[in-house]
């Protein structure tokens, strides 16, 4: 990216003779150009987008939702192909789509039950047993913060939300990252951050977009605590790329914590039978004896 950053440079491009970058394409703009739109309203578009997942499916169920996926992309391109786009380019729009749900799945979607359990398992504002305390006193276990329980649980929340929120619209900031990063207008600077020497470049459209984000996951909680500042383009956040990296490690954090979270009913369970099995077992070996 970087490489790619530098070659937007005008004395760069004169060198070259040509530009190393070119427009993202989307679904969007692949379907709008060729006068293809009407696919996304086609019946089929539902079956043809749907993701195929293995969890709690069996081997004949996974095969069956491939053909049936395979089945409806098939004369779903055939109806909408165009002079001037091939029939493969418009099958690979409905795979797109799938990929971004897939994206959902993994990245946004473990947010909900996050919130889920602390609304569950925590009361907002007591602690009858210090166990289930969220208080963190500043200094202590790699805390920045001081705050008692009642604030910490909206803190919380609000920071789930506000991820859940950045990674529903991921791969629109993704494309609005790139168009800043690679700007050949806005040139970045090279700065020591004290995090080692960092380019720093203003992002204006991803600010945008991340500032319409803030707002709506402030409507959607009850409180706000801390700072509303969107840091980029600056010294704690030098660019898109930073940026975006940050909260693509999010499922990194939560997607293990909700997997195991979510087999402990199945693994009591089976610790349950084998304790009925055991028994069962022992009273019959006795009877026999």
């Amino acid at each position: 990216v970087f490489l790619a950053q530098d070659s937007q440079a005008p004395e760069i491009k004169d060198l070259l003779g040509f530009s190393c970058v070119k427009p993202i394409n989307t679904v969007n703009t692949v379907l709008n150009e060729n006068d293809a739109l009407d696919m996304l309203r086609d019946n089929l578009i539902n079956a043809a987008m749907q993701e195929i997942y293995s969890e709690g499916c069996s081997r004949w169920e996974i095969q069956q939702d491939i053909k049936s996926k395979e089945h409806a992309i098939e004369p779903l391109s055939t109806r909408h192909q165009r002079h001037g786009v091939s029939q493969e380019t418009l099958q690979q729009c409905p795979y797109s789509i799938g990929d971004n749900h897939a994206f959902l799945r993994v990245n946004r979607d473990p947010c909900e039950p996050m919130i889920n359990y602390l609304q569950e398992y925590f009361h907002p504002t007591q602690t009858k047993d210090p166990k289930n305390s969220l208080a963190i006193p500043g200094g202590k276990g790699g805390a920045r913060l001081s705050h008692d329980h009642s604030k910490q649980y909206v803190y919380v929340i609000q920071s789930l939300t506000l991820w859940k929120e950045i990674l529903h619209d991921m791969f629109h900031l993704w494309s609005l990252a790139a168009e800043d990063l690679l700007s050949d207008s806005i040139s970045y600077h090279l700065q020591d951050t004290s995090q080692g020497l960092n380019r720093v470049q203003p992002s204006s459209k991803t600010f945008r977009l991340m500032h319409t984000i803030l707002h709506k996951a402030k409507k959607s909680v009850s409180s706000w605590v801390g700072s509303s500042v969107i840091h980029m383009g600056s010294h704690s956040v030098p660019n898109t790329l930073l940026f975006i990296d940050k909260y693509t490690q999010i499922y990194h954090i939560l997607l293990p914590i909700c997997n195991t979270l979510s087999q402990i009913p199945n693994f009591v369970q089976g610790i349950l039978v084998s304790m009925v099995l055991s028994i069962g077992w022992l009273v019959w070996t006795r009877a026999q004896a």
